[in-house]
């Protein structure tokens, strides 16, 4: 549904616009809040309150258009406009509710890259512990208020840069037998669902990794500072996803199978749009 209706005449114009998604909607001096439906039964309200809206608008615009060759026609596109005014203020007072429901008001969103941050993480190689982290990475976070329940996130590791401080060690994690950069230069986490859990949360999501996707826990904590900090681990089982393919590589004995990982990072907030 879409168009815009204009009323014209010498004491009164008026703009009422109807567009896909339901934008800003204006009656002379009346705003109407932007609005995007969320569910079919929300759709219906303002389909049903704009069709409603537009007739009464006609009946306004022919009859100051026929002016005093048509009093009695007149007379209801006054009352029609009056009806407008009220039934503006009642879809203002319904907006403003539904923008109180969950999954309707404004999101706060976050992002955070290497340099608000750590994302690192610990293996054991032969039976020593093998630190090192991941200096290009970008994380995104939206949710209504501080509800970390509510929130959406997306993460994007750049795994070429992988550092553990040992040059030959950080070439082989990039080459096939690991993270096979040339082909997967990025690994991603899409979160699906976030509960809390004691005093913090469990998000599930989608790891993809050297082009295979699986499901991957992560535990996360938010602070109420500004910025706020997101704190949170996973332990993460590398075969799952073919990290350290080959015979040596893909023996637990000689390389554990389990990477543990850990993040802080300062959120900066932004503008979704």
């Amino acid at each position: 549904m879409g168009g815009k209706l204009l009323i014209s005449s010498a004491t009164k114009t008026g703009t009422f616009t109807l567009a896909p998604g339901y934008g800003n909607y204006w009656w002379g001096p009346i705003h109407f809040p932007s609005i995007t439906p969320e569910s079919d039964d929300i759709e219906g309200l303002f389909k049903g309150l704009h069709e409603w809206l537009t007739t009464a608008l006609a009946v306004v615009a022919i009859g100051q258009a026929l002016g005093g060759a048509a009093p009695l026609f007149l007379a209801q596109g006054r009352r029609a406009q009056e009806d407008v005014a009220v039934m503006a203020k009642r879809l203002t007072a319904a907006a403003l509710a539904l923008l109180l429901m969950p999954g309707l008001g404004l999101a706060n969103c976050y992002r955070a890259n290497g340099d608000d941050g750590e994302l690192r993480f610990t293996g054991v190689a032969e039976g020593d512990e093998v630190a090192g982290s991941f200096h290009e990475f970008s994380v995104s976070l939206c949710m209504d208020g501080n509800d970390l329940a509510t929130a959406d996130i997306e993460v994007t590791v750049q795994t070429a840069s992988v550092d553990t401080g040992d040059s030959m060690r950080d070439s082989e994690l990039r080459g096939d037998h690991f993270f096979n950069v040339g082909d997967d230069p990025e690994a991603t986490w899409v979160s699906s669902r976030v509960a809390s859990d004691g005093d913090g949360f469990v998000a599930q999501g989608t790891l993809t990794l050297r082009g295979i996707d699986k499901n991957q826990a992560v535990r996360l904590r938010l602070s109420d500072g500004e910025p706020p900090v997101l704190t949170g681990s996973a332990n993460i089982l590398r075969l799952k996803w073919g990290v350290g393919t080959g015979d040596d590589y893909q023996d637990t004995d000689f390389i554990r199978n389990r990477v543990d990982l850990e993040f802080e990072l300062r959120l900066q907030p932004y503008s979704e749009g």
